[in-house]
């Protein structure tokens, strides 16, 4: 009952954001609009359904910004995040029964999904015991690499928290849970597969073994740490730490923590056209990020 009531709101949202588009731009002609509604239909659900409902406007009326996620043929420059849960093997042994496991983890990767969306991340796909997600700079911003340690900094958060509220759905409450999570910063390309739109490129990889990492901690791969320590070191804490990494051997790696010197990101330029017109130039690394801060 519940899934076709969400099924039938996210019909309801596409509808919505289909109307105000067409508002948006009277001057269209009929073949543009039903071109517009027939990416909808048929294609614009791949994009739809993995970023923050703020953007479905400006996938419905840009077109240059949609085809860099279904026609581009280019790479582009994206941090990766991959987000593990430790021991969740041991975590469905412990439960209950499946069905209060299945509550458990899918409240919790609803919750993760929203708020890495909220941060104009793009959550690729659920793997089983995690998630993938991504934060492309011509999508998430010039400051897309705060959005990917502050979307892991509440990840840890919304994991100990919902674990500590599901406690009565397992038998043994295990101390070493949690998540890890791995990002790693490099080019990327989306491409469809087997009907679904996803990322491939070395820094997925990486991530996915970063996230290897012991439960509670957010590792960083070189590229990455470079960039987050250069534009971020104010707002951040970062230290090696070592790590057995499969196919890899021993490994150093950067774990990153957010201080409590708060920094407010720019908005992606889709988000304020008329403001913006296009994204900035990235500061060089060794130029470092003022913003707007809390």
């Amino acid at each position: 009952m519940k899934k076709e009531q969400s099924e039938q709101k996210r019909v309801c949202d596409d509808v919505l954001a289909i109307l105000d588009a067409m508002r948006g731009s009277r001057s269209e002609t009929a073949e543009e609009t039903l071109s517009r509604m027939k990416i909808v239909m048929e294609r614009g659900r791949l994009v739809l359904d993995k970023v923050s409902p703020r953007a479905h406007e400006a996938l419905f009326s840009d077109r240059a910004l949609r085809d860099r996620f279904l026609a581009s043929k280019s790479a582009c420059a994206s941090f990766i995040m991959s987000i593990d849960i430790r021991r969740s093997a041991e975590l469905m042994l412990n439960a209950r029964s499946a069905d209060l496991f299945a509550e458990f983890m899918a409240g919790l990767c609803e919750e993760l999904r929203n708020l890495i969306c909220d941060r104009f991340g793009i959550v690729d796909k659920f793997t089983g015991d995690g998630l993938l997600a991504c934060f492309p700079e011509f999508f998430s911003g010039e400051d897309a690499g705060y959005r990917a340690i502050s979307a892991a900094h509440e990840a840890h958060i919304a994991f100990a928290k919902r674990y500590r509220q599901h406690r009565r759905s397992f038998c043994t409450v295990l101390a070493e849970t949690g998540l890890g999570i791995g990002i790693d910063y490099g080019d990327i390309r989306f491409v469809q597969i087997a009907g679904d739109l996803t990322v491939v490129g070395a820094p997925v990889v990486y991530a996915a073994r970063l996230s290897s990492a012991p439960a509670g901690k957010t590792v960083l791969n070189q590229r990455a740490y470079e960039i987050i320590a250069a534009h971020y070191g104010a707002f951040c804490s970062t230290s090696e730490i070592e790590l057995d990494i499969k196919h890899q051997g021993r490994v150093l790696a950067c774990e990153v923590k957010l201080k409590k010197r708060s920094f407010v990101p720019s908005d992606p330029p889709w988000l304020n056209p008329k403001k913006g017109g296009g994204m900035s130039r990235r500061k060089s690394a060794a130029e470092p990020r003022q913003g707007r801060r809390r």
